[in-house]
């Protein structure tokens, strides 16, 4: 008997020395990708979701194999962290393109500050930024309902052009162009209802 629990605590000890060591690389891996992201020449006026960011991050946690696989994951997660946080170079593009802009009378003549970046999809920005005007919307972008409290738009950069989500024929351009897809699309709904207010 003495013998048995003997076995058994050595290997109940054997089991939370791995599961430590997994904790530990995974802590480590989160410390090297929070580092990652403080490095990151962020946007300014146009405002990352750093919660959603750090919900990226966190995902370390439920993933197996991290000692094997480390560098594959922190790749990985880089490439989704890249995804979401748009860079002060883009940025100033972009505030650059708008100038140019069409329809800038209606969105306003500058991106005002209180803009969001809803994530980066095959090159194209997506903003919800702030109108000069108080206008109240609900509209339906190709059947996925989006809801804009008053003085806010949501609009696509791609390729030094805007397109408009409350412009029926801007959604089909950028459908049929490729630079936003349904799944985008709905990624891009949750993370407008998920935005820490």
């Amino acid at each position: 008997m003495k013998k048995i629990f003997i076995v058994f605590m050595s290997l109940l000890f054997i089991m939370c020395l791995v599961g430590c060591g997994e904790k530990e690389d995974k802590d480590i891996i989160k410390i090297e990708l929070t580092e990652y992201v403080n490095n990151l020449p962020k946007s300014e006026i146009i405002k990352n979701d750093m919660k959603y960011v750090t919900n990226i991050i966190d995902s370390v946690d439920k993933m197996e194999n991290v000692k094997e696989e480390k560098n594959e994951i922190i790749n990985k997660v880089k490439e989704q962290i890249d995804k979401v946080i748009l860079t002060k170079e883009t940025e100033d593009i972009i505030k650059e393109d708008f100038k140019n802009y069409e329809y800038k009378e209606k969105y306003g003549y500058e991106i005002y500050p209180n803009a969001r970046c809803y994530g980066i999809y095959n090159k194209a920005v997506v903003m919800f930024i702030l109108l000069p005007a108080d206008v109240l919307m609900n509209i339906d972008v190709v059947g996925i309902n989006f809801y804009y409290p008053s003085e806010f738009t949501i609009l696509v950069w791609h390729e030094h052009l805007f397109y408009s989500f409350d412009n029926l024929y801007d959604v089909e351009n950028i459908i049929k162009k490729g630079i936003l897809n349904i799944e985008d699309i709905n990624l891009i709904r949750d993370i407008h209802e998920q935005w820490e207010k």
